[in-house]
């Protein structure tokens, strides 16, 4: 037969390099699969040597000699489908016989650099291509190969945002059937070196990462490496699952112990500083099979041991307690994470969050409040919905401003929907109130249904006196005090301006009816120049400011101004809570108070000023002593029942009067008068002396005269119908100077408690 004896040089395009191989002496298929191996490129230099008998050929048994070096440039060599090719192949590659390898190369594969790795074809006939390397390589070119690898593949999202820096010394083994890619045999084994690990968009990871990783065919193994993450450090252990119907197919288990704060400023959660305390925090990475269309996850687990958080209910701990914290952080999609999870039974989330930019956001979620599942919404945004025992909203607003989310933050709270069985707010109990508020282009629209309060307040994002606060309330009804003491002094200047009305209004035991005021701040603190109050039986205007003084939050002074008209003594007395020990068709009083510190139920306790009343054509009832607890300051509604032990049958039916007035110098929580009187058609009275407003006690004296013989015209005029101060003058000055024969009067000395007074009758030489 023909025998060929050849030593020949050429050049060509890499393509071209088939021409000096007899691929039609190979198997079919390891031709075609040459064919398409070999991609672009060039051939500098091509070295042929052929000497044997043609018919013989590939020589395997030594019958001749067949051998090309082949030089290229810038080869790429797609060696098998769903594996990554192998680029920018510089080096020389040798066919020899029937055998295919080259030991001097660089190349890179995916964006591994590669230097002299040992590629071999044994037999080209079989086509089992075997790649052996054993160097130093960047963990950043590792990871972009480990996305391009097979082994990979049920990785999904998670890899395409897997970042790292450093080296890693990779002892690497691959042999694929090159007509059979998915019986490949890979090993790897790497040991990683001083490195860091994290996915972008976030500032935290792993960083002084060290310890050894094996790879097998698709499982991955590692026995201990060490790294620090948040500054502590951890431990990760990664291991494979032997069955081959599992669901997953690696995990990775991590222990740390990291301090509650670093997690909190990691996670860029606010109030990270109410935080205190170190939980053990125990992670598995599930990594999910091929083929079994489960997501890459990461759970997260702590018992909070030792955490203390000063955050309200319901987020406050002690160290003392034992909270289940469970999180489960996935990667469904491209571009987005899925963090779900539990704080014990009180509150459980639901959040996507969009990754697609180096800043991740919230996109939509829920979060759910009293043990019920959370349930991710499909509109964009927060929701929250659901029930709590107790809800503080004091405790929030103390947090400062970033406690209410704004429109278009990071975290677009959308909707809140819950029910509070003890809602505290402003000093205030609200029992049983429903609350729905939904986000506005403008603001929040904030609805209450409660018994206690009920209606709709609008709050802008940044109100001002051209877009005030806005309450318009059926009812508000402040009736349970809540028990404690305030921390901290509100501060008016972040008071916004407010405009409030008020159908239904009630403070404690007292029915003002419906309210209407704006509220504005100045440059000090916020006035109210317009207060109304209207009710059935009565009706009061007034104004109110509260301030800070010389700039000092600790220096407060509130101050306080009411006129007050009513047509019906008896209707006002019984919707300010108090028995109606008096009626009378007309009644005016006016009060100009001021007391230091911010607003207060009880100012009348603290308050400094005056307070001046008149009634006119009315009647005093006889009722208990304690049943006249009228502001506390008239005791005299407490005399008619007294008074019958000397005028029987003048009081049987209430004492009639003209006039009723007096004013008040309220100071240190006690109110003094030296001219509260009555004139009647049948007996006159005064009195003079302090009702403890603070102590709730009276220490008074009232002096008693009836009308007999003109006598009230002999010392000069009517006790109260006078200018003003005329009924002390004319008890001090008259009264108690005549003799006892020539008025009649009687003397009681009224003290104790306003529950139980006791009024005793004194004779006229014990009064002082």
């Amino acid at each position: 037969g023909a025998r060929l004896d050849l030593a020949a040089t050429a050049r060509a395009e890499g393509t071209r390099a088939l021409v000096f191989i007899p691929t039609g002496k190979m198997p079919p298929p390891v031709g075609r699969w040459l064919k398409r191996a070999i991609v672009g490129g060039r051939i500098p230099e091509a070295r042929i040597r052929f000497d044997g008998a043609l018919r013989e050929w590939p020589y395997d048994h030594g019958e001749g000699l067949f051998r090309v070096d082949i030089d290229i440039e810038d080869v790429v060599l797609d060696y098998a489908p769903g594996w990554p090719a192998a680029r920018e192949l510089d080096g020389t590659v040798v066919f020899d016989g029937i055998s295919f390898f080259s030991e001097r190369n660089s190349g890179r594969l995916a964006g591994l650099p590669v230097r002299n790795a040992q590629v071999r074809i044994e037999d080209l006939r079989k086509g089992l291509l075997e790649i052996r390397s054993d160097q130093r390589v960047p963990v950043a070119g590792t990871l972009e190969l480990l996305r391009a690898l097979p082994v990979t593949a049920g990785l999904g999202p998670v890899m395409q945002r897997l970042k790292g820096e450093g080296q890693l010394a990779a002892d690497l083994d691959l042999q694929v059937p090159v007509l059979r890619p998915a019986e490949y045999r890979l090993r790897i084994d790497a040991e990683i070196e001083n490195s860091t690990l994290g996915l972008s968009g976030l500032e935290y990871g792993f960083s002084s990462v060290n310890g050894g990783l094996r790879v097998r065919n698709t499982r991955l193994d590692a026995d201990r490496i060490d790294a620090e993450l948040l500054g502590e450090p951890v431990q990760v252990k990664l291991r494979s699952v032997a069955a081959d119907s599992a669901a997953f197919g690696h995990y990775a288990l991590v222990e740390a112990a990291i301090p509650a704060t670093r997690w909190a400023e990691a996670l860029k959660l606010p109030f990270s500083e109410r935080l205190e305390g170190t939980p053990q925090v125990a992670a598995m990475a599930l990594v999910p099979a091929p083929g079994s269309g489960r997501n890459f996850h990461v759970l997260l687990r702590s018992g909070l041991e030792a955490v203390v958080s000063s955050l309200p209910e319901p987020l406050r701990k002690t160290a003392e307690e034992t909270r289940a914290l469970q999180v489960d952080v996935g990667f469904p999609a491209a571009g987005s994470v899925r963090v779900r999870g539990n704080l014990d039974r009180e509150l459980r989330w639901d959040l996507l969050l969009d990754t697609s930019s180096d800043s991740w956001r919230v996109a939509r979620g829920a979060l759910q409040l009293g043990g019920s599942p959370a349930d991710l919404p499909l509109a964009t945004g927060v929701e929250i919905t659901g029930t709590i025992p107790r809800l503080v909203v004091d405790d929030w607003l103390d947090l400062g401003g970033d406690s209410i989310p704004q429109p278009g933050e990071a975290a677009p709270f959308r909707e809140l929907a819950i029910a509070v069985a003890e809602l505290t707010a402003f000093g205030q109990v609200f029992r049983d109130i429903d609350i729905f508020a939904d986000q506005r282009d403008n603001g929040w629209r904030i609805e209450l249904d409660g018994e206690r309060a009920s209606g709709v307040i609008g709050l802008p994002g940044e109100p001002t006196q051209e877009q005030p606060l806005r309450v318009d309330l059926q009812r508000l009804w402040l009736i349970e005090p809540a028990e404690g003491e305030v921390d901290e002094l509100p501060d008016p200047r972040d008071v916004p301006s407010m405009e409030i009305a008020i159908a239904d209004f009630r403070i404690a035991d007292l029915r003002f009816g419906s309210l209407d005021t704006e509220i504005n701040p100045v440059g000090d603190g916020v006035v109210a120049s317009t207060i109304g109050i209207v009710s059935g039986s009565f009706s009061i205007s007034g104004d109110a400011d509260w301030r800070v003084l010389g700039d000092d939050r600790s220096l407060q002074r509130s101050s306080l101004r009411l006129n007050l008209e009513s047509s019906d003594a008896a209707g006002m007395l019984d919707s300010f809570g108090y028995s109606p020990v008096l009626d009378a068709p007309a009644a005016t009083a006016s009060a100009d108070l001021s007391w230091a510190g911010p607003p207060s139920a009880d100012f009348l306790s603290i308050a400094s000023g005056g307070f001046r009343f008149r009634m006119e054509r009315g009647t005093l009832k006889q009722l208990d002593p304690g049943g006249g607890r009228l502001l506390g300051v008239l005791s005299v509604s407490a005399l008619p029942r007294r008074l019958s032990l000397d005028f029987s049958d003048l009081v049987d039916e209430g004492l009639g009067f003209d006039v009723l007035q007096g004013d008040f110098d309220l100071e240190s929580g006690n109110a003094y008068t030296c001219n509260l009187g009555l004139e009647g058609s049948v007996a006159d009275l005064g009195i003079v002396g302090r009702t403890g407003l603070r102590d709730r006690d009276y220490d008074q004296l009232a002096v008693v005269r009836p009308h007999v013989g003109g006598a009230l015209a002999a010392i000069g005029g009517t006790v109260v119908g006078g200018p003003v101060g005329g009924a002390a003058a004319v008890l001090i000055a008259q009264i108690f100077r005549k003799p006892l024969s020539q008025l009649g009067e009687s003397y009681y000395e009224i003290s104790g408690p306003w529950e139980d007074a006791s009024i005793q009758r004194v004779q006229r030489t014990q009064v002082d």
